[in-house]
């Protein structure tokens, strides 16, 4: 691969949640946001077949080379239509080469795998892709 990549990447974590760190969700969707306003899980009406707490924490297991490690709970709830999971660099990110190119990569258990659909919005600051299981994530910004 040329150049240097962003790379935002999903494993899967479980860890319980409160209303401090997410929201109680059900068949109508939602949004979560993390708590430093970075990461955003928009949840569409139909992902979910029952009620969750779903909750973005700082804490989830980092890919090396992460520098933003996040896990989006409860550990593999499978969505029965996609989530969009959006990333906000900071306007330090944004002076960095490379990050066009940045990409949104997930794993089940030890191998990562790149997301096709994965969205750079240059204009916007941010990097998207779909998930269909809630996992961990990190975010890699090019060096």
């Amino acid at each position: 691969v040329n150049g240097l990549l962003g790379l935002l990447v999903v494993t899967l974590t479980a860890v319980a949640c409160d209303a401090t760190e997410g929201k109680t969700l059900d068949a109508s969707g939602g949004e979560v946001t993390s708590a430093d306003g970075r990461l955003v899980l928009d949840v569409p009406a139909g992902a979910l077949v029952e009620q969750a707490a779903v909750a973005i924490t700082q804490e989830g297991d980092c890919m090396e080379g992460g520098v933003a490690c996040y896990a989006l709970e409860p550990l593999g709830l499978p969505l029965a239509v996609p989530a969009r999971l959006t990333y906000h660099y900071d306007a330090s990110d944004m002076e960095v080469p490379g990050l066009a190119q940045s990409a949104v990569w997930s794993s089940w258990g030890e191998t990562w795998l790149r997301l096709a659909d994965r969205a750079v919005d240059m204009d916007a600051g941010t990097v998207s892709s779909s998930v269909t299981v809630l996992g961990d994530v990190t975010v890699v910004v090019p060096q």
